[in-house]
Parts: C-alpha cells; sequence; structure tokens
C-alpha cells in the first residue's frame, strides 16, 4: 500500500468508530512530501474517551514511517472550545506554531510536525536497557497499581538497611520512565503507560491505557504554599520552594515543579498545601522563563496569563491521589488528617488494610481555598508537628 491508501484506510478504520476524519497528501510543488490534517470531529457522546488521541497517534506513527510533515490549522469550526486549546493538545505530539524561529514560508497552516527519525523510544531504551527497578515500575504502572505496591528486589544476602522508603524509589524510577518516554503523568499526577512502554514490555494494545484528550487532560504543574487563599499576584513574588537556589535576580513570578515528591523527600521543603496549575505550554518561550536543577522552571508576573490555578488541595491529598497510600504529614502523626481515624504502624494489625483504602483515591474537597479558618489552621498545625 501507499501512502495515499493508508491514509484512505486510516479515514474508515475511524469512521467506524465515528470519528469524522479528513486528512489527504498536499502534492503541490513544495508542499509535496505534506500530509495536511483538516478536521478531526469526535461525536460529543464519545469524548473524554481518548479518541482523538488515539487518532493522532495514529497518524503521526504513519507520517513518521513515511517520512512526511503533517500540516493543520486549529480552528472552533468543528466542536473544539478554544484555538488555544486545540493548540496545546497538537503540541503533545510534536506540532509547532507556524511563526517566530519555526516560521516556514511555504507553509499556509497556522501549525506543523517534521517527521521524527526512524529510531523509536522503543528501540532506544528496550526491556533490556532497564534496570530491575524500572523494569519492575514500568510493569507496575502498566497493571494499574499504585507506586505505593512497589517491593524492592532484595539480592540474597544483601542488608535491608533503612534506606529509602520503597514507594521514594519507585517514584524516582517512575520519573526516568517518563524522561525516556515509556510513562507519562495523568491529570491528578498518576502515571500511566505510553505506546511506546507497552512494545518495551511487549504488552497487547489494549494494555495502554487510554489518555484523555487535552480539554480533560492540562499540562499540570505544582506549586507548594503554606498560603491558603492562594492567587497568581503579578505584583508579589511567591516563596522559592526549593533549596537549590540558582536565580536570586528579585524578579516577581513563581516557580513550578512536576513533582511534589521531589520536593518533600529530595529537597526536605514542606509545605501544608499543593496548588494545581495548568500551563500553557508555549510559556517556555516568553522572555525569563528558565528551568533549573530538579526541573523546576521560573515564569515570571509577566507571563501570569499563561497559568491557571486548578485547585489547592492539602499535601496529604495530594499523596493519597499520587500513591495511592496514606500521606506523609498523616503516617508521621498515626492519624488521618481529615477523619482523624488512626493509621497503624507498618508491621502493625491493620497497617496493610489501612494503606489499602487509599487505592484509587480522589479529593473530594473543599478546595483550600474555601476552608474554614479552623481547618486550615489544623493543617499547618499537623505540619508544625512534624517537622518539629
Amino acid at each position: 500500500m501507499d501512502i495515499e491508501e493508508d491514509l484512505k484506510a486510516l479515514e474508515r478504520r475511524w469512521q467506524e468508530a465515528d470519528v469524522d476524519l479528513d486528512v489527504y497528501l498536499l502534492t503541490g510543488s513544495f508542499l509535496t512530501g505534506s500530509i495536511h490534517l483538516s478536521r478531526i470531529i469526535v461525536p460529543k457522546s464519545a469524548r473524554g474517551r481518548g479518541l482523538g488521541t488515539r487518532v493522532m497517534e495514529d497518524l503521526t506513527a504513519l507520517a513518521d514511517h513515511y517520512g512526511l510533515r503533517i500540516t493543520l490549522s486549529p480552528a472552533t469550526d468543528f466542536g473544539g472550545t478554544s484555538v488555544d486549546r486545540l493548540k496545546r493538545f497538537y503540541r503533545r505530539f510534536g506540532f509547532v506554531s507556524n511563526k517566530g524561529r519555526h516560521k516556514d514560508f511555504r507553509i499556509g497552516a497556522t501549525m506543523y510536525r517534521q517527521p521524527r527519525e526512524p529510531a523509536t523510544m522503543t528501540e532506544a531504551f528496550g526491556v533490556e536497557k532497564l534496570t530491575d527497578t524500572q523494569l519492575d515500575v514500568l510493569r507496575l504502572i502498566a497493571e494499574g497499581r499504585a507506586l505505593g505496591d512497589y517491593v524492592p528486589r532484595y539480592r540474597p544476602g544483601a542488608q535491608r538497611g533503612r534506606g529509602a522508603f520503597p514507594v521514594t524509589i519507585a517514584a524516582r524510577a517512575a520519573a526516568k520512565l517518563e524522561q525516556m518516554g515509556l510513562v507519562e503523568r495523568r491529570p491528578r499526577g498518576e502515571y500511566a503507560l505510553t505506546r511506546a512502554g507497552a512494545d518495551a514490555l511487549g504488552a497487547p494494545r489494549h494494555a495502554l491505557e487510554e489518555v484523555t484528550d487535552q480539554h480533560d487532560q492540562p499540562n499540570l504543574w505544582y506549586h507548594l504554599t503554606d498560603r491558603a487563599r492562594f492567587r497568581l499576584d503579578p505584583r508579589f513574588a511567591p516563596e522559592d520552594n526549593a533549596i537549590a537556589i540558582v536565580d536570586r535576580s528579585g524578579r516577581p513570578g513563581i516557580y513550578l515543579g512536576q513533582s511534589v515528591e521531589a520536593w518533600v523527600n529530595g529537597y526536605g521543603y514542606w509545605r501544608p498545601f499543593v496548588v494545581e496549575l495548568d500551563v500553557d505550554p508555549s510559556v517556555v518561550e516568553d522572555p525569563g522563563v528558565h528551568g533549573r536543577y530538579g526541573g523546576e522552571m521560573f515564569v515570571p508576573a509577566s507571563s501570569f496569563d499563561k497559568l491557571t490555578i486548578l485547585r489547592v488541595i492539602p499535601l496529604d491529598a495530594h499523596a493519597r491521589e499520587v500513591f495511592g497510600e496514606a500521606g506523609w504529614i498523616e503516617r508521621e502523626l498515626g492519624f488521618e488528617f481529615d477523619t482523624g481515624e488512626p493509621i497503624p504502624r507498618p508491621g502493625r494489625p491493620g497497617w496493610s488494610e489501612t494503606y489499602k483504602k487509599f487505592r484509587g483515591y480522589r479529593y473530594p474537597g473543599p478546595d483550600v481555598r474555601d476552608m474554614p479558618l479552623a481547618q486550615v489552621n489544623h493543617l499547618k498545625r499537623q505540619l508544625r508537628q512534624v517537622k518539629r
């Protein structure tokens, strides 16, 4: 089959799933060698199930196979909620805006994607190149289990020692797997297998968990704070949220990161509340935005319009959601932060049952910004007890 036949076959396959896909090969002079995506229309009844993501995965894989560029122009004509959201969605698949340093005057579309090198992520990071820990954590994620389920491999005769908590070891391995492209973060911080991860394990396609459309999956970043009424104020520079400081220019802005666990267990930076923010990926092109050690990003106040606060939740609620077990503070204190129910120490009767109760946990609220002052002060006192 040639590329045009493959594109038609792709349209027919998704038409069977009631997805209206219009994609074709451009053949005009200098545009030869490009695929143009005219539209993807997912029925309202089927939205939020990751169909748009899977269409794009199929299309980009086909383009890479033939070494072809893809062009498109995001618009709200076919049901999209906003052009900016559509642009963020397409950037996930390697598209760039046709402007600035990416401007190509031969292309009339507003976005395009160059084909990737033939070497796939799976070829670069095969199972045989993973450590035992990384392989175990990858399998754990493939099974849809929490990082708290991870049990380290202990070699015969090795001393267990005190070392890091198993969940900390698993979190570090998961972060490395994310860098490799074998897993990815979900909206609430949990990990899911990518197509490359499924290929690396030799897992069937159905083992790859569906990823929601960008409309439901923000580009999630975090900030730790002790301010219950947190807001993005361009007149104020929030406190740095890590010990290793690079930028001390005094510019108003905010430091963001994508791993709360790295701050708490890695840097020893504790705050009672976690701010979740949806960050427009284009912010990295703004003046004054820079990264630093630990994968953090400084965003100056002049770019606050590209940040949206999703919610502010207690630190332990975040830990429950991400790791599926009791949070850091409540585990130390021995009782649940929200109900006051006792949490048995590891190895004591009832310990495993208590930890299992948080599998699949989702914080029901309220948002910290809406909490009564007495409840806010209670959470702050709990943290002070742990940090004495």
